[in-house]
């Protein structure tokens, strides 16, 4: 388990980055298995291009583990897996104490 005990400018990029809807989604469907972002828009519904917004937001803040395969026709097709499994968020008296669990 990691604890985040930075200052709380990054703490708070971690709660803004969990409370979109879409990031939650997207994170759930990347925990067991990596998805490319095509497959990622099919399951989800989410336009395209917010898929590749949030997949730089959560890659820009190291929350993806980033693969890719070569496809039959030569190209590289890129594979995202979520580094988040799961998340504490506690705030007592002026303290932010966050808790992240994260995927092996």
């Amino acid at each position: 388990m990691l604890t985040i005990d930075q200052n709380t400018e990054q703490k708070e990029i971690v709660l803004k980055l969990l409370l979109d809807d879409r990031i939650r989604i997207l994170n759930e469907l990347m925990q067991d298995e990596p998805k490319s972002a095509i497959e990622l828009h099919k399951t989800s519904g989410i336009d395209l291009n917010v898929i590749y917004r949030i997949i730089h937001k959560l890659d820009d803040n190291d929350f993806l583990n980033t693969s890719f395969n070569i496809t039959p026709d030569g190209k590289k097709s890129y594979l995202y897996k979520s580094k988040l499994k799961s998340i504490n968020a506690k705030y007592h008296k002026g303290v932010f104490d966050i808790n992240l669990s994260l995927n092996s």
